[in-house]
């Protein structure tokens, strides 16, 4: 799987002439990786997503990919799956209001990789249900064409459109009860069922 399609977006590995689209959307406008990101530095990311995009050759489901709107072909985000690593402390925290229990046996006390996602849209085309579309597709390609268990998203606690984003596409979403910490802010978790 190269490629998702939806009614308005595809969804597909990144290619190096994308450099120029892609680092004014994700280093400049949504500063994705923090501020002050040189278009080498997005030239390498480039290259890592797209070494890792090629889910059917490699076996590996993890990389980001650029959300096109299939209209214009215009780039107007980023998606896809990674490497989550729970610690001890946050299954702590998330676990018990995720799943309603915590078997300190089976969901501890190690650390464990999860699946995650994760998303970003341009400010300019927030608002109109493309990150939504994008998650829905990686959710239902991750849970039927994988047969992935769950999947899990964290953001920070002042991103609430991200929290909504999580509530819209169905996933149980727990606030961090450590008011002062800024991340992880909220927790949230789809499960295949």
């Amino acid at each position: 799987m190269d490629r998702l399609e939806t009614d308005r977006l595809t969804i597909r590995p990144f290619r190096m002439d994308d450099l120029p689209e892609a680092h004014q959307l994700l280093d400049i406008d949504i500063q994705w990786a923090g501020p002050n990101r040189s278009l080498e530095w997005r030239r390498e990311r480039l290259q890592l997503y797209n070494g890792l995009a090629h889910w059917e050759d490699t076996g590996c489901l993890y990389g980001y990919r650029a959300l096109e709107l299939k209209s214009t072909g215009e780039i107007i985000g980023i998606a896809g799956f990674h490497p989550d690593y729970w610690s001890p402390e946050w299954k702590a925290i998330f676990w018990p209001p995720l799943f309603n229990s915590f078997n300190p046996v089976t969901d501890g006390p190690f650390g464990s990789f999860e699946l995650g996602i994760g998303y970003a849209l341009s400010k300019l085309q927030r608002g109109q249900g493309y990150a939504a579309e994008a998650v829905n597709a990686l959710l239902h390609f991750a849970c039927e064409v994988l047969q992935v268990g769950r999947v899990f998203a964290v953001t920070d606690r002042a991103n609430q459109d991200s929290v909504n984003l999580m509530k819209r596409v169905g996933m149980r979403v727990a606030a961090n009860p450590d008011t002062q910490a800024v991340w992880p802010g909220h927790a949230g978790v789809y499960e295949h069922e």
